[in-house]
């Protein structure tokens, strides 16, 4: 006769779990700190750079803190600035 038995997933170590957690808030971090500076980059622009780019300075933080489905250009925060800013 053939029988099963319910075997629990094992859990993963508290310090393991700790870690996921600080690699989550460093993302976090990261992709605020990422979206602070490209609202200051953009803001730093004159109107007529930022006319060929296709934004309008009122939907500078629009773009950057809006939903992704709300845009046409999704914001990525891993571009590469050149320079000092």
């Amino acid at each position: 006769m053939l029988t099963t038995h319910f075997v629990p997933a094992p859990r993963r170590p508290i310090v393991s779990q700790l870690a996921g957690l600080g690699v989550r808030a460093w993302i976090t971090w990261r992709h605020k700190r990422a979206q602070r500076k490209t609202v200051r980059i953009l803001s730093g622009l004159d109107c007529r750079t930022l006319k060929d780019i296709g934004v309008v300075p009122g939907e500078i933080e629009s773009i950057v803190y809006g939903s992704p489905r709300d845009r046409a250009r999704p914001y990525r925060d891993d571009w590469q600035v050149r320079g000092g800013l």
